[in-house]
């Protein structure tokens, strides 16, 4: 069993409510969509009726361009 601590659930929680509910089941309260930023994995998953979809977005041209424009902010608001 995977465990999640204080943080993690906060951020699920929010990540989550983005989600519409189940398209098998209907269900929109016990949904999860996890992002592991290192790997550029997702998942999303209904624990009712336990369907899960997960995708890899590495190498996806959007994220290339979203982790341009936040390295450039970063850069660009650094204090020193």
């Amino acid at each position: 069993m995977i465990t999640i601590n204080e943080t993690e659930t906060v951020t699920l929680k929010a990540a989550s409510a983005k989600l519409r509910s189940c398209p098998f089941c209907g269900s929109a309260d016990e949904l999860i969509l996890s992002v592991n930023a290192q790997t550029l994995n997702a998942t999303a998953a209904c624990h009712k009726c336990r369907v899960t979809m997960k995708r890899s977005f590495s190498g996806n041209e959007r994220i290339r361009d979203l982790l341009e424009d936040l390295m450039a902010e970063a850069w660009n608001e650094r204090r020193g």
